[in-house]
């Protein structure tokens, strides 16, 4: 998959709104090529070490807890953001493929070199990131308000 192509999957996600296409070109250039997945392949597992989160630019995650499915993510979602934003690097999930996925890997380091160089960038990223994770919480509450009911 080449940049170009990496660019427009990115573009056609909501998660992207905010980035111009030169910022867009430049997180492909500098976080790479995604990584292709097959169906039942374990991304992270529970409570092991993980500097990275994952962007779903296609496919299927379904994220577990003590092997209980607390969701599915798809195209847009974002996984293990968790662990690389609270810094002791421990996912509080586990992570696996239920549909051949294509997946754009961010890792601290890149985070870091994003923020050094294009600030602005790595604004926009950590508020897409904070408005991702508002959305999976009030899902959550949803859940558990109706579990309640």
């Amino acid at each position: 998959m080449n940049t170009e192509t990496i660019c427009t999957l990115a573009r056609q996600q909501e998660f992207f709104e905010e980035f111009n296409d030169e910022e867009i070109k430049y997180l492909c250039e500098t976080v790479g090529k995604p990584h292709p997945l097959p169906k039942g392949r374990v991304l992270f597992e529970e409570r092991d070490h993980g500097s990275e989160m994952f962007f779903i630019l296609a496919g299927r995650i379904q994220i577990t807890v003590n092997g209980k499915i607390l969701t599915l993510l798809n195209e847009g979602d974002i996984a293990g953001e968790i662990a690389l934003l609270l810094g002791d690097g421990h996912r509080t999930a586990s992570g696996k493929v239920t549909r051949n996925a294509q997946v754009w890997s961010i890792s601290s380091a890149n985070l870091e070199k994003i923020s050094s160089e294009r600030s602005e960038i790595a604004y926009k990223l950590m508020k897409q990131i904070a408005k991702n994770g508002a959305k999976k919480l009030k899902r959550a509450n949803l859940k558990t308000l109706q579990q309640q009911a």
